[in-house]
């Protein structure tokens, strides 16, 4: 008779509410070790390592930087996209404040997209094909801004996209 009890009180648990708890639950226990790993955890302080050392018997560290010299630094490579847009930028300085004015205003990804037709243009024909087409976009604009855009564009694109 106990046993027909016991199976008559959990089906009379409903199984929706039973599984609300255990996820209570469960969610209260992840969180409790949670905070207890994070404040029991030792914190790992920063330890000063200079480029040039030795370490010591007793886990300590020697700097030897006068011994080394100078350490130089490693420059971040930038993509081509990037130098030849600083290129770009670079060159216009060359010219007269009113081309600086006009051309600073030149979006980069008309820049890039003109510089990437340029390198196309010399892949499939070389630089006379590169020369036709400069002088046809020469012959639509003839202004400063625009004979100075275009030998920028093409000094540029040759320096760091077409290779």
């Amino acid at each position: 008779m106990g046993r027909a009890m016991i199976k008559l009180k959990s089906s009379n648990l409903k199984l929706p509410t039973f599984w609300r708890f255990h996820l209570k639950c469960s969610i209260v226990t992840l969180c409790t070790l949670f905070i207890i790993g994070l404040t029991t955890w030792p914190l790992v302080a920063q330890v000063y390592r200079p480029v040039c050392y030795i370490e010591t018997a007793d886990g300590s560290y020697l700097d030897l930087s006068a011994l080394c010299g100078s350490q130089t630094t490693r420059e971040v490579q930038r993509s081509p996209e990037d130098l030849f847009f600083e290129n770009f930028q670079q060159q216009t300085q060359q010219y007269p404040q009113a081309v600086r004015n006009n051309l600073s205003t030149y979006p980069r990804e008309n820049a890039l997209a003109s510089g990437q037709w340029i390198c196309q243009t010399f892949r499939r024909g070389g630089e006379s094909a590169v020369e036709i087409r400069r002088q046809a976009l020469l012959e639509r604009d003839r202004s400063t801004s625009n004979v100075a855009k275009q030998e920028i564009l093409h000094t540029a694109a040759i320096r760091h996209l077409c290779s």
